[in-house]
């Protein structure tokens, strides 16, 4: 499975399906991880199943999101595509 990461793979697969006028921009925005530091770990190792942390690291990992964390959530900035198309 090819990522949609990558800019030109997403401009072949709209492609694929016929959409037209595909642009990709890159954009910052400020994104929740999770309600609280724990939350935040949780999602993060979620995308990584069956791959347990060992103590230590679950350590490493609580500490470094620590002071992203507000009263609204573990936020950070996040780097993702906007992705716009016309449907055929």
């Amino acid at each position: 499975m090819a990522s949609l990461s990558d800019p030109e793979r997403v401009r072949a697969i709209l492609a694929e399906a016929r959409y037209r006028e595909v642009a990709v921009a890159p954009v910052t925005v400020e994104a929740v991880w999770g309600r609280d530091v724990r939350d935040a770990v949780d999602f993060l190792l979620s995308r990584y199943p069956g791959r347990p942390l060992p103590a230590g690291r679950l350590a490493e990992l609580e500490a470094a999101l620590l002071p992203h964390a507000t009263d609204t959530g573990v936020r950070m900035r996040a780097g993702v595509w906007l992705v716009t198309a016309v449907r055929p």
